[in-house]
Protein backbone atom coordinates (compact mmCIF):
# COMPACT_ATOMS: atom_id res chain seq x y z
CA UNK A 1 0.00 0.00 0.00
CA UNK A 2 2.55 2.56 0.89
CA UNK A 3 4.69 1.68 -2.18
CA UNK A 4 1.47 2.76 -4.42
CA UNK A 5 1.08 5.98 -2.69
CA UNK A 6 4.49 6.78 -3.49
CA UNK A 7 4.17 5.72 -6.82
CA UNK A 8 0.71 7.98 -7.42
CA UNK A 9 2.36 11.13 -5.06
CA UNK A 10 5.94 10.69 -7.42
CA UNK A 11 2.78 10.57 -10.94
CA UNK A 12 1.41 13.85 -9.54
CA UNK A 13 4.15 15.64 -8.69
CA UNK A 14 5.60 14.65 -12.44
CA UNK A 15 2.65 15.69 -13.79
CA UNK A 16 1.90 19.59 -12.78
CA UNK A 17 4.46 21.67 -14.04
CA UNK A 18 2.60 25.37 -13.27
CA UNK A 19 1.93 26.35 -9.85
CA UNK A 20 -1.24 25.65 -8.34
CA UNK A 21 -2.84 24.38 -11.49
CA UNK A 22 -5.31 21.62 -12.42
CA UNK A 23 -3.99 18.66 -14.32
CA UNK A 24 -6.61 16.56 -16.55
CA UNK A 25 -5.64 13.08 -16.48
CA UNK A 26 -7.32 10.09 -17.18
CA UNK A 27 -9.25 8.65 -14.36
CA UNK A 28 -8.56 11.79 -12.98
CA UNK A 29 -8.09 15.63 -11.77
CA UNK A 30 -4.41 16.17 -9.86
CA UNK A 31 -3.77 19.30 -8.04
CA UNK A 32 -0.27 20.05 -6.80
CA UNK A 33 0.29 23.04 -5.02
CA UNK A 34 3.59 25.37 -5.85
CA UNK A 35 4.59 28.95 -4.10
CA UNK A 36 2.61 30.49 -1.65
CA UNK A 37 -0.53 31.10 -2.49
CA UNK A 38 -3.32 28.68 -1.49
CA UNK A 39 -5.88 29.22 -4.47
CA UNK A 40 -6.53 27.12 -7.02
CA UNK A 41 -8.35 29.18 -10.05
CA UNK A 42 -10.43 26.53 -12.24
CA UNK A 43 -12.76 26.54 -14.94
CA UNK A 44 -14.76 23.65 -14.63
CA UNK A 45 -18.03 23.17 -14.78
CA UNK A 46 -18.54 19.33 -13.95
CA UNK A 47 -16.42 17.82 -11.67
CA UNK A 48 -17.39 13.98 -12.88
CA UNK A 49 -14.51 11.99 -11.65
CA UNK A 50 -11.71 12.14 -8.32
CA UNK A 51 -9.95 15.11 -7.65
CA UNK A 52 -6.73 14.23 -6.14
CA UNK A 53 -4.79 17.29 -4.26
CA UNK A 54 -1.54 16.09 -3.26
CA UNK A 55 -0.13 18.03 0.04
CA UNK A 56 3.17 16.06 0.86
CA UNK A 57 6.03 18.59 1.13
CA UNK A 58 4.02 21.49 0.91
CA UNK A 59 1.78 20.67 3.87
CA UNK A 60 -0.39 23.04 3.53
CA UNK A 61 -2.84 23.96 5.84
CA UNK A 62 -5.71 25.10 3.34
CA UNK A 63 -6.74 24.66 -0.46
CA UNK A 64 -9.40 27.15 -1.93
CA UNK A 65 -10.65 26.36 -4.97
CA UNK A 66 -12.17 28.65 -6.71
CA UNK A 67 -14.70 28.12 -9.21
CA UNK A 68 -15.42 30.74 -11.91
CA UNK A 69 -18.89 29.86 -13.03
CA UNK A 70 -21.50 27.23 -11.48
CA UNK A 71 -19.89 23.94 -10.40
CA UNK A 72 -21.62 20.61 -10.61
CA UNK A 73 -20.00 18.18 -8.14
CA UNK A 74 -20.39 14.59 -8.76
CA UNK A 75 -16.92 12.71 -7.72
CA UNK A 76 -14.70 12.49 -4.64
CA UNK A 77 -11.88 15.31 -3.53
CA UNK A 78 -9.28 13.78 -1.75
CA UNK A 79 -6.51 15.31 -0.01
CA UNK A 80 -3.25 13.01 -0.32
CA UNK A 81 -0.86 13.07 2.80
CA UNK A 82 -1.12 16.09 5.35
CA UNK A 83 -4.50 16.66 6.31
CA UNK A 84 -5.92 20.15 4.98
CA UNK A 85 -9.08 22.33 4.96
CA UNK A 86 -10.66 23.13 1.87
CA UNK A 87 -12.90 26.03 1.06
CA UNK A 88 -14.47 25.89 -2.47
CA UNK A 89 -16.42 29.07 -3.81
CA UNK A 90 -18.28 29.83 -6.70
CA UNK A 91 -20.19 33.36 -7.22
CA UNK A 92 -23.12 31.71 -9.18
CA UNK A 93 -23.97 27.96 -8.34
CA UNK A 94 -22.54 24.88 -6.57
CA UNK A 95 -24.11 21.66 -6.90
CA UNK A 96 -23.21 18.47 -4.83
CA UNK A 97 -24.71 15.65 -7.00
CA UNK A 98 -22.58 13.50 -5.16
CA UNK A 99 -19.80 15.14 -2.90
CA UNK A 100 -17.10 12.89 -1.37
CA UNK A 101 -14.50 14.18 1.01
CA UNK A 102 -11.81 12.66 2.15
CA UNK A 103 -8.73 13.37 4.57
CA UNK A 104 -9.94 17.42 4.98
CA UNK A 105 -10.19 18.46 8.28
CA UNK A 106 -12.30 21.14 7.22
CA UNK A 107 -14.67 21.88 3.97
CA UNK A 108 -16.43 25.00 3.40
CA UNK A 109 -18.64 25.52 0.37
CA UNK A 110 -19.74 28.75 -0.42
CA UNK A 111 -21.58 30.30 -2.92
CA UNK A 112 -20.30 33.82 -3.21
CA UNK A 113 -16.46 34.66 -2.65
CA UNK A 114 -13.70 34.77 -0.50
CA UNK A 115 -11.20 37.84 0.48
CA UNK A 116 -8.97 39.15 3.45
CA UNK A 117 -10.22 36.01 5.87
CA UNK A 118 -13.67 36.98 4.83
CA UNK A 119 -16.40 34.82 2.84
CA UNK A 120 -19.15 36.60 1.48
CA UNK A 121 -22.45 35.03 0.24
CA UNK A 122 -23.46 36.45 -2.84
CA UNK A 123 -27.54 37.20 -3.24
CA UNK A 124 -27.91 35.58 -6.53
CA UNK A 125 -25.71 32.55 -5.37
CA UNK A 126 -27.36 28.73 -4.85
CA UNK A 127 -26.35 25.65 -3.05
CA UNK A 128 -27.80 22.45 -4.39
CA UNK A 129 -27.46 19.55 -1.94
CA UNK A 130 -28.45 15.99 -3.28
CA UNK A 131 -25.57 13.92 -1.73
CA UNK A 132 -22.54 15.04 0.95
CA UNK A 133 -20.47 12.81 2.81
CA UNK A 134 -17.18 14.09 4.33
CA UNK A 135 -16.49 10.70 6.68
CA UNK A 136 -14.73 11.77 9.72
CA UNK A 137 -14.42 16.02 9.14
CA UNK A 138 -14.09 18.18 11.74
CA UNK A 139 -16.63 20.92 10.77
CA UNK A 140 -18.56 21.41 7.01
CA UNK A 141 -19.69 24.62 6.51
CA UNK A 142 -22.04 25.82 3.93
CA UNK A 143 -22.02 29.62 3.69
CA UNK A 144 -25.00 30.65 0.73
CA UNK A 145 -27.92 32.94 0.43
CA UNK A 146 -29.92 30.16 -1.07
CA UNK A 147 -29.99 26.28 0.10
CA UNK A 148 -31.61 23.92 -2.31
CA UNK A 149 -32.16 20.19 -0.54
CA UNK A 150 -34.74 18.17 -1.04
CA UNK A 151 -36.21 15.21 0.56
CA UNK A 152 -33.59 12.87 -1.18
CA UNK A 153 -31.05 15.16 0.09
CA UNK A 154 -28.35 13.10 2.25
CA UNK A 155 -25.50 14.97 4.77
CA UNK A 156 -23.05 12.80 6.56
CA UNK A 157 -19.89 13.33 8.16
CA UNK A 158 -19.73 10.74 10.97
CA UNK A 159 -17.53 7.92 10.95
CA UNK A 160 -18.91 4.59 11.04
CA UNK A 161 -17.65 1.16 13.36
CA UNK A 162 -18.26 -1.90 14.30
CA UNK A 163 -18.37 -3.18 18.33
CA UNK A 164 -15.62 -6.07 18.53
CA UNK A 165 -16.27 -8.42 21.32
CA UNK A 166 -18.11 -5.71 23.44
CA UNK A 167 -14.75 -4.21 23.90
CA UNK A 168 -13.51 -1.68 21.13
CA UNK A 169 -14.19 0.00 18.14
CA UNK A 170 -12.99 -0.77 14.80
CA UNK A 171 -14.10 1.85 12.08
CA UNK A 172 -15.53 0.02 9.43
CA UNK A 173 -17.56 1.57 6.71
CA UNK A 174 -19.98 -1.60 7.25
CA UNK A 175 -20.19 -0.30 10.75
CA UNK A 176 -23.86 0.21 12.54
CA UNK A 177 -22.42 2.77 15.16
CA UNK A 178 -22.16 6.55 14.75
CA UNK A 179 -19.23 7.80 15.55
CA UNK A 180 -18.89 11.54 15.51
CA UNK A 181 -16.74 13.33 14.69
CA UNK A 182 -17.50 16.83 13.93
CA UNK A 183 -20.05 19.47 13.26
CA UNK A 184 -22.71 20.55 10.36
CA UNK A 185 -22.85 24.50 10.23
CA UNK A 186 -25.73 26.84 7.73
CA UNK A 187 -25.29 29.86 6.89
CA UNK A 188 -28.23 30.67 5.37
CA UNK A 189 -27.87 34.43 4.26
CA UNK A 190 -26.51 37.77 3.20
CA UNK A 191 -24.08 37.36 5.82
CA UNK A 192 -20.24 38.13 5.66
CA UNK A 193 -18.48 35.51 8.46
CA UNK A 194 -14.30 35.42 9.28
CA UNK A 195 -12.69 32.24 8.06
CA UNK A 196 -10.46 32.45 10.73
CA UNK A 197 -12.60 31.95 13.74
CA UNK A 198 -16.40 31.89 12.08
CA UNK A 199 -17.36 34.78 13.58
CA UNK A 200 -20.25 36.93 11.44
CA UNK A 201 -19.05 40.35 10.88
CA UNK A 202 -22.00 41.69 8.53
CA UNK A 203 -24.25 42.64 7.04
CA UNK A 204 -26.57 43.22 9.96
CA UNK A 205 -29.16 44.03 7.70
CA UNK A 206 -29.83 42.76 4.50
CA UNK A 207 -32.23 44.53 1.78
CA UNK A 208 -34.18 42.08 -0.80
CA UNK A 209 -35.95 43.40 -3.70
CA UNK A 210 -39.82 43.85 -2.93
CA UNK A 211 -40.61 40.50 -5.78
CA UNK A 212 -37.89 38.36 -3.83
CA UNK A 213 -38.64 35.26 -2.13
CA UNK A 214 -35.55 34.73 -0.72
CA UNK A 215 -36.43 35.51 2.93
CA UNK A 216 -37.66 31.61 3.03
CA UNK A 217 -35.19 28.74 3.90
CA UNK A 218 -36.07 25.29 3.80
CA UNK A 219 -34.24 22.35 5.13
CA UNK A 220 -35.16 18.92 3.96
CA UNK A 221 -33.32 15.74 4.13
CA UNK A 222 -31.30 13.31 6.20
CA UNK A 223 -28.17 14.77 8.49
CA UNK A 224 -25.75 13.08 10.21
CA UNK A 225 -23.06 14.92 12.63
CA UNK A 226 -22.48 15.47 16.20
CA UNK A 227 -23.06 18.62 15.77
CA UNK A 228 -25.46 20.90 13.94
CA UNK A 229 -25.84 24.67 13.91
CA UNK A 230 -27.55 27.04 11.44
CA UNK A 231 -27.49 30.43 11.59
CA UNK A 232 -29.85 32.74 9.19
CA UNK A 233 -32.17 35.80 9.22
CA UNK A 234 -34.75 34.40 6.76
CA UNK A 235 -38.04 32.53 7.80
CA UNK A 236 -36.56 29.16 8.90
CA UNK A 237 -39.03 25.95 7.88
CA UNK A 238 -37.61 22.52 8.62
CA UNK A 239 -39.66 20.14 6.68
CA UNK A 240 -41.73 16.87 7.51
CA UNK A 241 -39.43 14.59 5.52
CA UNK A 242 -36.23 16.21 7.79
CA UNK A 243 -33.99 14.18 10.10
CA UNK A 244 -31.19 16.14 12.07
CA UNK A 245 -29.74 13.41 13.92
CA UNK A 246 -26.91 14.16 16.19
CA UNK A 247 -26.93 11.23 18.78
CA UNK A 248 -23.75 9.14 18.10
CA UNK A 249 -22.47 6.50 20.47
CA UNK A 250 -18.95 7.83 20.57
CA UNK A 251 -16.97 10.37 19.96
CA UNK A 252 -13.28 10.44 17.93
CA UNK A 253 -10.86 13.64 19.26
CA UNK A 254 -8.49 14.30 16.35
CA UNK A 255 -5.66 17.13 15.83
CA UNK A 256 -6.65 20.42 14.40
CA UNK A 257 -4.08 23.71 14.01
CA UNK A 258 -4.69 24.73 17.74
CA UNK A 259 -4.30 21.26 19.54
CA UNK A 260 -6.56 18.36 20.08
CA UNK A 261 -10.13 19.02 18.84
CA UNK A 262 -13.18 17.43 20.55
CA UNK A 263 -16.52 17.54 18.85
CA UNK A 264 -19.09 19.63 20.48
CA UNK A 265 -22.47 18.01 20.76
CA UNK A 266 -25.68 19.54 20.31
CA UNK A 267 -28.28 21.49 17.84
CA UNK A 268 -28.13 25.16 17.79
CA UNK A 269 -30.94 27.21 15.38
CA UNK A 270 -30.42 30.98 15.73
CA UNK A 271 -31.56 34.25 13.93
CA UNK A 272 -29.15 36.18 13.18
CA UNK A 273 -29.32 40.13 11.98
CA UNK A 274 -32.68 41.63 10.16
CA UNK A 275 -33.68 41.03 6.79
CA UNK A 276 -35.74 43.71 5.17
CA UNK A 277 -38.22 43.59 1.64
CA UNK A 278 -38.56 46.99 -0.18
CA UNK A 279 -41.67 48.25 -1.76
CA UNK A 280 -40.96 48.65 -5.75
CA UNK A 281 -40.43 52.89 -5.83
CA UNK A 282 -37.84 53.02 -3.42
CA UNK A 283 -35.49 50.25 -1.31
CA UNK A 284 -36.01 51.76 2.20
CA UNK A 285 -37.23 49.64 4.67
CA UNK A 286 -39.77 51.11 7.34
CA UNK A 287 -39.23 51.12 10.87
CA UNK A 288 -41.48 49.32 11.65
CA UNK A 289 -41.08 45.41 12.15
CA UNK A 290 -43.71 42.87 11.33
CA UNK A 291 -44.55 39.88 13.98
CA UNK A 292 -44.90 37.12 11.05
CA UNK A 293 -42.76 36.66 8.28
CA UNK A 294 -45.39 36.08 5.70
CA UNK A 295 -45.44 39.04 3.56
CA UNK A 296 -47.81 38.56 0.60
CA UNK A 297 -49.43 41.72 0.50
CA UNK A 298 -48.03 44.61 -1.00
CA UNK A 299 -51.23 46.74 -1.67
CA UNK A 300 -50.32 48.25 1.63
CA UNK A 301 -47.36 49.13 0.92
CA UNK A 302 -46.85 53.26 0.19
CA UNK A 303 -44.16 54.51 -1.85
CA UNK A 304 -40.69 54.39 -0.06
CA UNK A 305 -41.62 52.37 2.52
CA UNK A 306 -40.55 48.60 2.86
CA UNK A 307 -40.88 45.90 5.49
CA UNK A 308 -38.56 44.37 8.17
CA UNK A 309 -38.86 40.65 7.97
CA UNK A 310 -39.05 39.24 11.44
CA UNK A 311 -38.83 35.33 11.01
CA UNK A 312 -40.14 32.60 12.07
CA UNK A 313 -38.46 29.23 13.34
CA UNK A 314 -40.82 26.11 12.41
CA UNK A 315 -39.94 22.96 12.54
CA UNK A 316 -41.98 19.73 10.78
CA UNK A 317 -39.81 17.42 10.98
CA UNK A 318 -36.95 15.51 13.63
CA UNK A 319 -34.29 16.85 15.60
CA UNK A 320 -32.46 14.56 17.66
CA UNK A 321 -29.94 15.58 20.27
CA UNK A 322 -28.42 13.27 23.28
CA UNK A 323 -26.58 17.01 25.23
CA UNK A 324 -28.68 19.72 23.99
CA UNK A 325 -30.94 21.82 21.93
CA UNK A 326 -30.98 25.74 21.41
CA UNK A 327 -33.86 27.31 18.95
CA UNK A 328 -33.83 31.16 19.16
CA UNK A 329 -35.91 33.13 16.82
CA UNK A 330 -36.36 37.18 16.30
CA UNK A 331 -40.39 36.44 15.89
CA UNK A 332 -41.87 32.81 16.35
CA UNK A 333 -41.05 29.36 16.98
CA UNK A 334 -43.66 26.56 16.07
CA UNK A 335 -42.69 23.06 16.34
CA UNK A 336 -45.15 20.64 14.95
CA UNK A 337 -42.13 17.58 14.21
CA UNK A 338 -40.58 15.60 16.97
CA UNK A 339 -37.93 16.64 19.52
CA UNK A 340 -35.55 14.61 21.04
CA UNK A 341 -32.99 16.38 23.38
CA UNK A 342 -31.16 16.18 26.92
CA UNK A 343 -31.21 20.13 27.49
CA UNK A 344 -33.58 21.78 25.49
CA UNK A 345 -34.07 25.83 25.05
CA UNK A 346 -36.54 27.84 23.33
CA UNK A 347 -36.34 31.45 23.35
CA UNK A 348 -38.65 33.94 21.05
CA UNK A 349 -39.50 37.37 21.07
CA UNK A 350 -43.07 36.56 20.06
CA UNK A 351 -44.17 33.19 21.22
CA UNK A 352 -43.39 29.75 21.08
CA UNK A 353 -45.97 26.77 20.29
CA UNK A 354 -46.23 23.28 20.28
CA UNK A 355 -48.59 20.97 18.45
CA UNK A 356 -45.76 18.34 17.98
CA UNK A 357 -43.80 15.92 20.47
CA UNK A 358 -41.22 16.91 22.92
CA UNK A 359 -39.04 15.24 25.07
CA UNK A 360 -35.87 16.76 26.79
CA UNK A 361 -34.19 16.13 30.39
CA UNK A 362 -34.70 19.88 30.82
CA UNK A 363 -36.27 22.41 29.10
CA UNK A 364 -36.32 26.39 29.37
CA UNK A 365 -39.10 28.31 27.58
CA UNK A 366 -38.72 32.13 27.15
CA UNK A 367 -41.24 34.35 24.79
CA UNK A 368 -44.02 36.29 24.54
CA UNK A 369 -46.63 33.55 25.24
CA UNK A 370 -47.03 30.13 25.29
CA UNK A 371 -48.87 27.45 23.88
CA UNK A 372 -49.53 23.33 23.67
CA UNK A 373 -51.24 21.15 21.87
CA UNK A 374 -49.84 18.05 22.35
CA UNK A 375 -47.68 15.85 24.47
CA UNK A 376 -44.44 17.39 26.30
CA UNK A 377 -42.15 15.59 28.62
CA UNK A 378 -39.18 17.07 30.81
CA UNK A 379 -37.47 16.20 34.17
CA UNK A 380 -37.56 20.34 34.86
CA UNK A 381 -40.16 22.21 32.63
CA UNK A 382 -39.62 26.26 33.57
CA UNK A 383 -41.94 28.41 31.09
CA UNK A 384 -41.46 32.19 31.33
CA UNK A 385 -43.55 34.56 29.28
CA UNK A 386 -44.56 38.00 29.23
CA UNK A 387 -48.52 37.14 28.31
CA UNK A 388 -50.24 33.98 28.80
CA UNK A 389 -49.38 30.22 28.96
CA UNK A 390 -52.13 28.00 27.11
CA UNK A 391 -51.96 24.16 27.48
CA UNK A 392 -55.23 22.96 25.32
CA UNK A 393 -57.19 20.95 22.47
CA UNK A 394 -54.92 17.74 23.80
CA UNK A 395 -52.14 19.45 25.22
CA UNK A 396 -50.13 16.97 27.75
CA UNK A 397 -47.54 18.22 30.14
CA UNK A 398 -45.66 16.36 32.39
CA UNK A 399 -42.44 17.06 34.57
CA UNK A 400 -40.88 16.60 37.90
CA UNK A 401 -40.56 20.08 38.45
CA UNK A 402 -42.85 23.03 36.71
CA UNK A 403 -42.71 26.17 36.69
CA UNK A 404 -44.96 28.75 34.72
CA UNK A 405 -44.13 32.65 35.01
CA UNK A 406 -46.29 35.23 33.11
CA UNK A 407 -45.63 38.56 34.10
CA UNK A 408 -48.68 40.31 32.83
CA UNK A 409 -50.87 37.43 31.39
CA UNK A 410 -52.73 34.30 32.42
CA UNK A 411 -51.86 30.79 33.11
CA UNK A 412 -54.73 28.29 31.67
CA UNK A 413 -55.07 25.28 30.99
CA UNK A 414 -58.01 24.12 29.04
CA UNK A 415 -60.34 26.62 27.04
CA UNK A 416 -62.80 29.27 27.91
CA UNK A 417 -64.82 28.30 24.55
CA UNK A 418 -64.46 25.62 22.14
CA UNK A 419 -62.59 27.06 19.31
CA UNK A 420 -61.04 29.77 20.67
CA UNK A 421 -57.49 30.52 19.82
CA UNK A 422 -54.74 29.99 22.04
CA UNK A 423 -52.05 31.94 20.97
CA UNK A 424 -54.28 35.41 20.93
CA UNK A 425 -54.08 37.28 24.04
CA UNK A 426 -57.30 36.46 26.65
CA UNK A 427 -58.30 39.70 28.51
CA UNK A 428 -58.88 39.18 32.29
CA UNK A 429 -62.46 37.65 33.16
CA UNK A 430 -64.73 39.96 35.19
CA UNK A 431 -65.86 37.16 37.68
CA UNK A 432 -68.77 38.23 40.17
CA UNK A 433 -71.11 35.77 41.96
CA UNK A 434 -74.76 36.59 41.50
CA UNK A 435 -77.18 33.17 42.95
CA UNK A 436 -80.28 34.37 41.49
CA UNK A 437 -78.99 34.54 38.47
CA UNK A 438 -80.82 31.58 35.61
CA UNK A 439 -77.43 31.73 33.76
CA UNK A 440 -74.18 30.34 35.67
CA UNK A 441 -70.74 29.97 34.74
CA UNK A 442 -68.73 31.56 32.81
CA UNK A 443 -70.09 30.40 29.72
CA UNK A 444 -72.36 33.08 29.41
CA UNK A 445 -69.41 35.99 30.51
CA UNK A 446 -69.45 38.61 28.21
CA UNK A 447 -66.04 38.23 26.87
CA UNK A 448 -66.32 35.03 26.93
CA UNK A 449 -69.15 35.20 24.43
CA UNK A 450 -67.02 37.13 22.47
CA UNK A 451 -64.95 33.85 21.60
CA UNK A 452 -66.66 32.24 18.14
CA UNK A 453 -67.87 29.13 19.28
CA UNK A 454 -66.31 26.38 16.79
CA UNK A 455 -66.95 22.77 17.45
CA UNK A 456 -63.45 20.87 18.16
CA UNK A 457 -63.67 17.04 18.54
CA UNK A 458 -60.41 17.26 21.87
CA UNK A 459 -60.75 19.39 24.33
CA UNK A 460 -58.30 18.05 26.84
CA UNK A 461 -56.09 19.63 28.97
CA UNK A 462 -53.53 17.94 31.41
CA UNK A 463 -51.11 18.94 33.06
CA UNK A 464 -49.43 16.39 35.95
CA UNK A 465 -45.68 17.25 37.93
CA UNK A 466 -44.16 16.20 41.23
CA UNK A 467 -44.22 20.16 42.24
CA UNK A 468 -46.12 23.00 40.27
CA UNK A 469 -45.67 26.37 40.57
CA UNK A 470 -47.39 29.26 39.26
CA UNK A 471 -47.06 32.60 39.02
CA UNK A 472 -48.86 35.31 36.93
CA UNK A 473 -51.67 37.93 36.99
CA UNK A 474 -54.37 35.17 36.74
CA UNK A 475 -55.14 31.22 36.75
CA UNK A 476 -57.57 29.10 34.88
CA UNK A 477 -57.98 25.82 34.76
CA UNK A 478 -61.47 25.24 32.15
CA UNK A 479 -63.18 22.67 30.93
CA UNK A 480 -65.64 23.75 28.30
CA UNK A 481 -67.44 20.74 27.35
CA UNK A 482 -71.32 21.32 27.50
CA UNK A 483 -73.66 19.48 26.03
CA UNK A 484 -76.52 22.27 24.61
CA UNK A 485 -79.82 21.20 24.64
CA UNK A 486 -81.67 21.96 21.45
CA UNK A 487 -84.47 20.01 20.32
CA UNK A 488 -83.65 17.05 23.11
CA UNK A 489 -85.87 15.58 25.18
CA UNK A 490 -84.35 15.79 28.83
CA UNK A 491 -87.29 14.40 30.66
CA UNK A 492 -85.77 11.50 31.70
CA UNK A 493 -82.09 12.62 31.66
CA UNK A 494 -78.98 13.88 30.26
CA UNK A 495 -76.33 11.66 28.30
CA UNK A 496 -72.64 12.94 29.35
CA UNK A 497 -69.56 11.76 28.23
CA UNK A 498 -67.87 11.16 31.66
CA UNK A 499 -64.48 10.88 30.04
CA UNK A 500 -64.62 13.96 28.42
CA UNK A 501 -66.23 15.66 31.85
CA UNK A 502 -62.93 14.55 32.92
CA UNK A 503 -60.94 15.60 30.45
CA UNK A 504 -59.38 18.90 31.67
CA UNK A 505 -56.43 18.10 34.83
CA UNK A 506 -54.10 20.37 36.22
CA UNK A 507 -52.45 18.67 39.53
CA UNK A 508 -49.81 18.06 41.54
CA UNK A 509 -48.15 15.17 43.71
CA UNK A 510 -46.43 16.94 46.54
CA UNK A 511 -46.36 20.16 45.97
CA UNK A 512 -49.25 23.08 44.27
CA UNK A 513 -48.36 26.91 44.70
CA UNK A 514 -50.72 29.26 42.93
CA UNK A 515 -50.12 32.83 42.91
CA UNK A 516 -52.53 35.05 40.74
CA UNK A 517 -53.72 38.12 42.28
CA UNK A 518 -56.50 38.67 39.92
CA UNK A 519 -58.69 35.54 40.15
CA UNK A 520 -58.05 31.62 40.68
CA UNK A 521 -60.36 29.96 38.59
CA UNK A 522 -61.65 26.10 38.53
CA UNK A 523 -64.13 26.05 36.13
CA UNK A 524 -65.90 22.19 35.27
CA UNK A 525 -62.31 20.96 36.00
CA UNK A 526 -59.91 19.06 38.29
CA UNK A 527 -57.42 21.02 40.42
CA UNK A 528 -56.28 18.02 42.39
CA UNK A 529 -53.39 17.74 44.83
CA UNK A 530 -52.55 14.47 46.63
CA UNK A 531 -53.38 14.80 50.22
CA UNK A 532 -49.98 14.91 51.43
CA UNK A 533 -48.87 17.37 49.52
CA UNK A 534 -48.70 21.20 50.29
CA UNK A 535 -51.42 23.43 48.58
CA UNK A 536 -51.08 27.29 48.83
CA UNK A 537 -53.19 29.56 46.96
CA UNK A 538 -52.49 33.38 46.60
CA UNK A 539 -55.01 35.23 45.16
CA UNK A 540 -57.76 37.68 46.09
CA UNK A 541 -60.73 36.06 44.37
CA UNK A 542 -60.91 31.87 43.95
CA UNK A 543 -63.71 30.54 41.90
CA UNK A 544 -64.86 27.08 41.93
CA UNK A 545 -68.20 26.33 39.53
CA UNK A 546 -69.53 24.92 37.01
CA UNK A 547 -68.73 25.66 33.22
CA UNK A 548 -72.11 26.37 32.13
CA UNK A 549 -75.65 26.27 34.08
CA UNK A 550 -79.22 27.21 32.68
CA UNK A 551 -82.00 26.85 34.77
CA UNK A 552 -85.62 27.59 33.15
CA UNK A 553 -88.58 29.15 34.69
CA UNK A 554 -92.04 29.12 34.56
CA UNK A 555 -95.28 30.48 35.80
CA UNK A 556 -97.22 29.36 38.96
CA UNK A 557 -99.82 29.73 41.36
CA UNK A 558 -100.95 27.78 44.35
CA UNK A 559 -103.58 27.42 46.72
CA UNK A 560 -102.84 26.09 50.51
CA UNK A 561 -106.17 24.65 52.14
CA UNK A 562 -106.90 23.25 55.61
CA UNK A 563 -107.83 19.51 55.68
CA UNK A 564 -110.50 19.68 58.32
CA UNK A 565 -114.30 19.53 57.38
CA UNK A 566 -114.36 23.33 57.52
CA UNK A 567 -112.47 23.25 53.90
CA UNK A 568 -110.86 27.18 53.87
CA UNK A 569 -108.17 28.71 51.78
CA UNK A 570 -105.45 29.82 54.23
CA UNK A 571 -103.06 30.82 51.45
CA UNK A 572 -102.49 31.73 48.06
CA UNK A 573 -99.30 32.64 45.44
CA UNK A 574 -98.46 33.22 42.73
CA UNK A 575 -95.03 34.01 40.12
CA UNK A 576 -92.23 32.63 38.52
CA UNK A 577 -90.22 29.61 40.03
CA UNK A 578 -87.58 27.13 38.63
CA UNK A 579 -89.48 24.05 36.89
CA UNK A 580 -88.99 20.58 38.44
CA UNK A 581 -86.76 19.79 35.73
CA UNK A 582 -83.78 22.38 35.55
CA UNK A 583 -81.97 22.98 31.91
CA UNK A 584 -78.68 21.26 32.76
CA UNK A 585 -76.50 21.90 29.99
CA UNK A 586 -73.27 20.97 31.73
CA UNK A 587 -71.96 17.91 33.55
CA UNK A 588 -68.63 17.80 34.74
CA UNK A 589 -66.58 16.78 37.74
CA UNK A 590 -65.43 19.81 38.65
CA UNK A 591 -63.67 19.82 42.30
CA UNK A 592 -60.94 21.21 43.98
CA UNK A 593 -59.00 18.82 46.86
Amino acid sequence: MNRVIFIISAWLYASVTHANTLSNLDSMYAITPEGTSSTVNLTLTNLNKPLIIYNGDAKRDMFHLKFSGSININSKIEVLGHPANLLITSANKVTCTNCNFENAKRISISSGSFYSNRIVASQSGQIDIKTLNARGAQSLELYTDNLITSSNTRVDINLKALNHKNEYLIMDESGDIEVGTGGISLYLGGYSVNYSDGKITGPSLQMLPYNSRTYNATINGQYKSAGFSVATNKNLTIASNTNINTVTEALSSSNSDNGLFVPSEGIAISHIGKLSVGDPFNFEPRGVELQSAAIEDTQSWGHGRGFFVNPNIVNYGKLYSDENLKLVSLSRIINQGIIYSGAAEFISRSGVSNSGQVEATDIKVSGYYFTNQNNINARTLTIETQKDIANGYGGIIRANSLILKSREGTVANGTRRSGQNLTSTRPFLELTRDHENLSQGIYHNSQVQKIKEVSHSNLSAKIYANSIQVDAQAFENINSYNIPRGASDWSSGIKVSSARSNDVVFQAENKLEIKAPKYILNSSAILSLSQSGVFDINSNKVFNERYRLDVETGYYSGVSYTNDSKTGVISSEQGSRSKNQPLLTSWSNHRIR
